[in-house]
């Protein structure tokens, strides 16, 4: 990955707030790019639910937040960093009877609209076996752990299916995909210029990143 960005090389120390599924993907890149243009950078990550990213932001303890759902006010300014949509994902391993997997979901994770994975599914799972988790992380471990077909976004599975732990599958009666929905950028402010400057390249990242999930199939 080459970045359109060039800053003097110095020391940073930033502090970003996300989900668990997002900081597993996205985090390594941000260091890795940050690192090729500061001579030490210092990431202090605070990996939690979206109201908690909200407090954190709003107190000052962190510069930004990544995830869904962060909402704008007087104080705090909220951008759209990437789209994404949940998929079917599966183990290399399991090709035969794939209709038959129990569905690993997070039920209640949101689209755009507010409408749940469970809103979204429940007609179609019918007697279906499923093993309901309460995040993403969880749905991800599971499925390569062939337990069964995983519902998640496809950047969250996008950097196992290019190392091979996961594969993109299609289910008889289920669409291809559904749910999209979008991952904000949410920052404080009255942010320093170098800071913005930092989150400037973080969204670069970020947006390359989720870009070339598309081509992970």
């Amino acid at each position: 990955m080459t970045s359109h960005l060039s800053r003097p090389k110095r020391r940073i120390d930033r502090s970003i707030g996300t989900y668990d599924s997002i900081a597993s993907y996205l985090l390594p890149d941000v260091r890795k790019l940050l690192e090729q243009i500061y001579e030490q950078v210092v990431i202090r990550g605070f990996v939690s639910r979206s109201t908690k990213l909200s407090e954190l932001l709003r107190s000052g303890k962190i510069d930004c937040a990544i995830g869904a759902n962060l909402m704008p006010s007087r104080d705090i300014k909220v951008g759209v960093l990437f789209s994404d949509v949940y998929e079917f994902f599966a183990h290399p391993s399991l090709s035969d009877g794939l209709n038959a997997q129990p569905l690993i979901w997070f039920p209640t994770a949101l689209d755009r609209k507010g409408a749940t994975c469970e809103t979204h599914l429940a007609r179609r799972i019918g007697r279906r076996a499923t093993l309901s988790c309460e995040n993403m992380e969880s749905v991800k471990e599971l499925t390569c752990n062939v337990l069964g077909v995983g519902v998640m976004p496809r950047n969250v599975a996008a950097p196992l299916m290019r190392k091979g732990q996961l594969k993109q599958v299609n289910l008889q009666s289920f669409p291809v995909s559904f749910g999209a929905h979008d991952i904000h950028l949410a920052r404080r402010s009255n942010l320093p210029p170098e800071v913005l400057k930092t989150i400037d390249e973080i969204i670069w990242i970020a947006r390359s990143r989720a870009s070339s999930a598309s081509y992970a199939r």
